[in-house]
């Protein structure tokens, strides 16, 4: 299988009027993740506002990434590193 890279902006994108995830994408991404793929959400929003959405959607455990302050920043959530 070949690997695939799902990049997904958060805010009107991923999450609703409420800024929540809704159960069903949820559980799609999850399911992305556990067919091997990779994903990486991406925001204007600064690091520590986009750790919640991380760890909603497992990204740590599957290997996700974070593209924070326009892309400014790239961290991997599994080690940290930037």
């Amino acid at each position: 299988m070949t690997e695939k890279v799902l990049v997904l902006d958060i805010d009107g994108t991923l999450t609703n009027s409420d800024k929540e995830i809704t159960d069903n994408t949820r559980q799609a991404i999850i399911d992305v993740q556990k067919r091997g793929h990779i994903v990486m959400l991406a925001s204007g929003r600064p690091t520590p506002g986009m750790r919640r959405y991380e760890k909603e959607l497992e990204l740590e455990k599957y290997g996700g990434y974070l593209l924070s302050f326009n892309g400014g920043r790239i961290i991997e959530c599994r080690t940290g590193d930037i």
